[in-house]
């Protein structure tokens, strides 16, 4: 019997990433680190999804305050040895060398790419070009022109990445509105007839000389337990949810109190304002029409 072996090909991947490094980046520059760090965390959750890959990663910044304009920190390295950028690696200074950038870092590249192999290539600036020397638009265009090279925008990606929880979030919005409109109406019910059924009591408060004052607080003492009954056991849950569906995230925003504490005066508002009408009406009642009618 005649063994036979079965070998995986590899497809290699190469990732350049040429950042803006002028000074004009200065303003930018946390957004402009943390999109770098992105695309990196994002190539390494692609290699570890994806076995039968191999990615690797260049990164270039570019300014005319070096000595030298185009700079290379990072020369095609397997993205399992690349670490994330740090302070260290990215200083904005001087002018936007763009093209001299992108013609030395496609140049460089080219002489390692085989057949079959792939390139992707991010280009983080805030700016126009206006200090190559080396390389034109149109050289850069002539190199970028063929149809192996395919470009696009990386907004575009973005928006298209997104697109599916955009819409997703439409959805839920529209439920949740649903859902509060809902909850406001059974509120506003409840508290009807729970209201109409203590106005003897209320009454009789009233002639033992309980204020105003006296009588929200009792009325709304009720409702407020139950939101904050309601707060406790809502908050382990939605965060729960939202850690689960955050879990495949490359780059997460911070789930702090915040936004809970913030949800609950928005439904505590919404709440005490439906009930707001009743208890007003209830506090005002004169409390002999009461005793003749109940």
């Amino acid at each position: 019997m005649e063994a036979q072996t079965n070998t995986q090909e590899i497809t290699k991947i190469y990732n350049l990433i040429i950042l803006d490094e002028s000074g004009s980046m200065r303003r930018i520059y946390t957004q402009a680190l943390d999109g770098a760090n992105e695309t990196i965390q994002t190539i390494r959750a692609a290699q570890a999804s994806a076995d039968d890959q191999k990615q690797f990663l260049t990164f270039v910044t570019f300014d005319s305050g070096n000595q030298i304009p185009v700079r290379t920190i990072i020369d095609t390295l397997s993205i399992t040895e690349v670490k994330d950028l740090t302070e260290a690696d990215y200083r904005p200074n001087g002018c936007t060398p763009l093209y001299d950038a992108m013609g030395q870092s496609l140049t460089t590249l080219e002489g390692k790419v085989q057949e079959g192999d792939s390139v992707l290539v991010t280009v983080i600036t805030d700016g126009m070009e206006n200090s190559s020397r080396e390389y034109s638009g149109n050289m850069v265009k002539e190199m970028t022109g063929s149809s192996d090279f395919v470009y696009s925008w990386l907004q575009d990606e973005v928006d298209a990445l997104y697109d599916d929880d955009r819409r997703l979030t439409v959805i839920y919005n529209i439920f949740a509105l649903v859902g509060i409109l809902v909850c406001c109406l059974g509120l506003f019910g409840i508290s009807l007839f729970d209201i109409r059924r203590r106005y003897r009591e209320i009454a009789i408060r009233k002639a033992h000389g309980a204020g105003m004052k006296d009588l929200y607080q009792l009325l709304f003492k009720k409702y407020l337990a139950v939101l904050g009954a309601s707060f406790v056991v809502a908050v382990p849950i939605a965060y729960y949810l939202i850690h689960q569906y955050t879990a495949d995230f490359v780059v997460k925003a911070p789930i702090g109190m915040g936004i809970f504490v913030l949800a609950l005066l928005l439904v505590a508002v919404i709440s005490m304002g439906t009930l707001y009408w009743q208890i007003r009406k209830a506090a005002n009642i004169d409390p002999a029409t009461v005793m003749k009618t109940e």
